[in-house]
C-alpha cells in the first residue's frame, strides 16, 4: 500500500473542511467539480497512525470521477485529495447508505454537497455548529480579557461561557442518543472525555485515585472490538497517550497496558492484526534500555503461542529466534556465568569475581566506537574505584588467530587497571550468553549478579552508576528500617 501525504495540518475536530460519508454496502463515489481542471483525484483513508492511497481516480468522459470498488467499503473516515497542493476533504463511509456524489467547489471546500449520506449531512451539520460555537467563544474569550484589564467583574461573561460549553454537550449527547447508528455518532462519542467522580483523601491520595480511574476508564467511549476506529484519524494518538504517557515506562507496567488494549480489540480482527504487529515492531526498534522486554513479551506471550496466524512460518520463526536470543539479558535477568581467560591463560569466571557491583565490558581492539567509549570506563573506573565496591570485567572479542591484537589493545589503551579476557576459540559462548552483536557492550550487574542495566553509552556510565547506587541505599535503609 502507498502512503497518503496530507502533510500535519489534518486537525480532526477543529478545521472546517471536514466531509462525511459512509459505507458498508456502498461500492462507488462519484465526484464532481465545476472549477477543479486537473485530469485526476486521489482517494484515500485513515488506517492507524498512516494516510493510505484507495486509489487514484481519472477524470471520465463525463467530467466525473468514478471510483468503483469491487466489494463494499470498510466503515470509517477517508479523504479526497486535491492537486496540485494536497488540499483534501473528509467524509465518511457508513454501511447501510447508498453510493456517494460528491460535490466540491474548490473555491471552498468546507462546504461539500454529499448526496445519498444522510450521516454526512449530519456531521457537517455538526461541524457548522461548533464552528458557530468556537466564534461565540472567542468573543467572549476576547471580552473576559477586557473587563479583567478594565478590573471589571467577569462572573456574567464567565457564566456565559458555561451555557456556550453545555449547549456544544447537549448537541453532542442529542447527536449520540438519537442517531446511535451513524458513524458521526462514534465519532463524537470517541472524543468525549473520561467523567471524573468526586474523590476524597489527601490531595496525594486524590491525584492517586484520579489518575487510575481515569486510565481505566480512557477507553469507555471507544469501542475498540468495532473496526471502524482502525479507519479514523485519532484512535491512533489516543492509544499513543494511553501507551506512552498515562502507562509508567517500565516493560511491566507496559506490558500490561499492550494486553489491555490487545484483549478489547482482538474481536476486531484488522485493528488486533494491525497493533499487534504495529506493537511489536516498535519495541523491536526502541532504543530505550529494557524496552526489549516489551519485544518478548510479545513474542512469549502472542506469536509463539499462535496468536498471530498471519505470520508466515520462517518468519514467525526468526521473530521467536530474536525473543529467545535477546531473553537472557533482560533487565531483571540472572547473568549467565561465564568462564574466559587471562593474558596468561588463566581462567577467570564471572562468578569467581567478588565485588558489590560489576561492570561487564565487552571490546574489541579495531572497534572504532570503542576507542571512544573506553576512556570513559577508565575515567570512571579511577574515580571510584576506591570508594565503591565495583570491578570491570572487559572481555575483548576477537577470536581464535585475532586474539592475540586483544593484548596489544589492552597495552594500547591503558586497560590494564582491570580484568582483562579474553576467549579466542569462544568455549564460554559469551557473544550467544550475552547477545554481543556489536561493540561496545556494557552490562552492569549487581551483587546477585542480576542484570541491572545493559547497552548504555560509556559516557552515561557515571550518571548511571550514581542511581543505581543511590536506590540500592534507599532499598537498603527501607529493609532497616522494616526490621
Amino acid at each position: 500500500m502507498r502512503y497518503l501525504e496530507v502533510g500535519a495540518s489534518i486537525i480532526f475536530f477543529l478545521i472546517c473542511n471536514i466531509i462525511t460519508a459512509q459505507n458498508s454496502d456502498q461500492r462507488s463515489i462519484t465526484i464532481t467539480s465545476p472549477n477543479y481542471d486537473k485530469e485526476y483525484v486521489i482517494l484515500g483513508y485513515y488506517y492507524g497512525d498512516r494516510q493510505l492511497v484507495l486509489d487514484t481516480v481519472k477524470r471520465n468522459d463525463k467530467n466525473e470521477f468514478a471510483y468503483q470498488s469491487e466489494g463494499a467499503l470498510d466503515e470509517g473516515v477517508y479523504l479526497l485529495l486535491l492537486s496540485p497542493n494536497n488540499r483534501f476533504i473528509q467524509f465518511l463511509v457508513n454501511k447501510g447508505e447508498g453510493n456517494l456524489d460528491i460535490q466540491v467547489d474548490t473555491a471552498d471546500l468546507a462546504k461539500p454537497i454529499i448526496k445519498n449520506s444522510p450521516d454526512n449531512q449530519l456531521f457537517l451539520d455538526y461541524i457548522a455548529f461548533l464552528n458557530e460555537k468556537g466564534r461565540e467563544n472567542e468573543k467572549l474569550a476576547s471580552d473576559i480579557n477586557a473587563a479583567k484589564e478594565a478590573g471589571e467583574s467577569t462572573a456574567v461573561l464567565e457564566e456565559k461561557r458555561k451555557t456556550l460549553d453545555q449547549q456544544v454537550k447537549d448537541y453532542q449527547r442529542n447527536i449520540i442518543e438519537n442517531h446511535p447508528e451513524t458513524v458521526t455518532s462514534k465519532l463524537i462519542s470517541s472524543t468525549l472525555d473520561v467523567t471524573m467522580p468526586e474523590f476524597t483523601g489527601s490531595d496525594e491520595e486524590v491525584k492517586s485515585k484520579q489518575y487510575y480511574y481515569y486510565k481505566s476508564h480512557y477507553f469507555d467511549n471507544i469501542d475498540l472490538s468495532n473496526a471502524i476506529y482502525l479507519r479514523t484519524p485519532f484512535l491512533h494518538n489516543k492509544i499513543d497517550n494511553y501507551i506512552n504517557k498515562l502507562t509508567p515506562q517500565v516493560p511491566d507496567s507496559i506490558n500490561v497496558a499492550l494486553t489491555t488494549l490487545l484483549d478489547m480489540m482482538e474481536p476486531a480482527e484488522e485493528t488486533y492484526k494491525f497493533y499487534l504487529s504495529y506493537f511489536l515492531n516498535t519495541y523491536a526498534r526502541s532504543k530505550v534500555v529494557g524496552q526489549d522486554g516489551v519485544y518478548v513479551y510479545l513474542v512469549d506471550n502472542y506469536y509463539a503461542k499462535g496468536k498471530a496466524d498471519w505470520v508466515e512460518d520462517d518468519q514467525l520463526q526468526k521473530i521467536i529466534a530474536e525473543a529467545n536470543k535477546i531473553k537472557p539479558t533482560l533487565i531483571g535477568k540472572q547473568a549467565q556465568d561465564i568462564t574466559v581467560y587471562r593474558r596468561d591463560k588463566t581462567p577467570i569466571s564471572l562468578s569467581d569475581i567478588d565485588s558489590k557491583y560489576l561492570i561487564l565490558y565487552f571490546w574489541a581492539p579495531d572497534c572504532g566506537h570503542c576507542k571512544k567509549a573506553t576512556p570513559h570506563v577508565i575515567d570512571y573506573y579511577n574515580k571510584v574505584k576506591d570508594s565503591l565496591d565495583i570491578e570491570v570485567l572487559a572481555v575483548c572479542t576477537k577470536l581464535r588467530d585475532k586474539e592475540p591484537d586483544c593484548w596489544e589493545g589492552v597495552d594500547e589503551k591503558g586497560m590494564d587497571l582491570w580484568i582483562n579476557a579474553s576467549d579466542a576459540n569462544h568455549l564460554s559462548r559469551f557473544k550467544i550468553k550475552y547477545n554481543v552483536q556489536q561493540t561496545p557492550s556494557i552490562f552492569i550487574l549487581n551483587e546477585d549478579r542480576e542484570i541491572v542495566m545493559k547497552k548504555i553509552g560509556a559516557e552515561y556510565l557515571d550518571e548511571v552508576m550514581q542511581e543505581i547506587v543511590r536506590i540500592d541505599n534507599i532499598k537498603a535503609t527501607d529493609t532497616q528500617l522494616e526490621k
